[in-house]
């Protein structure tokens, strides 16, 4: 069962980098990044909510307790954290802007610690380590890549550490209900309760939201990017951290930024250096002494299964 999950988080991650290709390509097709996002959020919520509701729309009727928490997941997460990294991204060179992102795991294992109970070993520690010296080759910054004497903006570096500590947060309230809602229902939520966030985000930054180009190829991109690395890749991590502790999950997803870099080299002609390369390597230990620690459940109480008219299956004491 704990490698199911641990390769449910590989799998979630590598999903994730695989969309930021279909964003390139959406791109290159007019589309402006500041519109993709909740486009993509909208289109996701509209395909979940609705098969869910087709099949088990029980499954909605979360518990009072969880859905608090949902709530906070789906504003810190799909809400916060992309519109951040891109603010980020605008101000700063990308190597800073991705290593401030992906110090997530670094904020999870030390939120983990009080919020959910999760004390950091040696294990932890030994595969952070070789996590930062990893996107530090991979980002290039070791090398002095930024001789490129590009000044990153206070406000941009900010952001950048506002993203990675909100996916920190984003992995660790859903690690908190991860075992007692069904991933699918999860995310719903998680959706819903960002969508406000994006547009308005858009709005703040771009001004009135004007629809791209809509074309064949447009919508079969945006298609695939909401089914592919949005829906199934979140549900994927749902899935992974009701076994998997936050912390060693989040370097699990570091496969995102792996999958990116390698399909820009197979597909866009992107070149990689030697250090980049080692830098790969070193992040692929890291998962692998993640992966290598013990399952656990998630530190939350008896899953309350609720029937298609809500009602309640184990006893009441659990369920409120």
């Amino acid at each position: 069962m704990g490698i199911g999950h641990h390769l449910a988080l590989l799998l979630g991650g590598s999903l994730w980098g695989l969309g930021a290709l279909l964003i390139r390509c959406l791109g290159s097709r007019g589309w402006a990044v500041l519109d993709i996002a909740p486009i993509r959020g909208t289109v996701s919520f509209v395909l979940l909510a609705g098969l869910v509701l087709a099949t088990r729309p029980g499954m909605l009727a979360i518990r009072p307790q969880d859905r608090r928490y949902l709530v906070l997941a789906g504003i810190l997460g799909p809400g916060l954290t992309g519109p951040l990294f891109m603010l980020c991204i605008m101000g700063a060179p990308l190597g800073i802007a991705v290593l401030l992102n992906y110090g997530a795991p670094v904020y999870a294992a030390i939120l983990s610690w009080p919020l959910l109970g999760e004390r950091p070993d040696r294990r932890k520690v030994f595969a952070l380590t070789l996590l930062m010296l990893g996107l530090l080759l991979v980002t290039g910054l070791l090398e002095g890549a930024a001789g490129e004497a590009v000044r990153p903006r206070t406000g941009a570096l900010l952001a950048g550490f506002c993203s990675g500590l909100t996916f920190a947060l984003y992995l660790v309230t859903t690690r908190r209900v991860a075992t007692s809602c069904d991933p699918a229902a999860m995310q719903v939520w998680k959706f819903g309760a960002g969508l406000p966030v994006l547009w308005g985000m858009r709005v703040l930054w771009g001004g009135p939201p004007s629809l791209p180009p809509l074309d064949l190829p447009a919508v079969g991109l945006l298609l695939l990017l909401a089914l592919g690395p949005h829906i199934a890749g979140h549900l994927l991590v749902n899935y992974g951290l009701a076994r998997v502790q936050a912390a060693p999950g989040s370097i699990l997803l570091t496969t995102e930024p792996l999958m990116a870099m390698a399909l820009g080299w197979a597909v866009l002609g992107e070149r990689a250096t030697i250090p980049q390369l080692a830098g790969m390597g070193l992040i692929l230990a890291a998962i692998g002494a993640a992966s290598s620690s013990r399952p656990r459940p998630g530190p939350v109480s008896t899953p309350c299964m609720l029937s298609p008219r809500g009602s309640c299956q184990v006893p009441r004491s659990d369920c409120r």
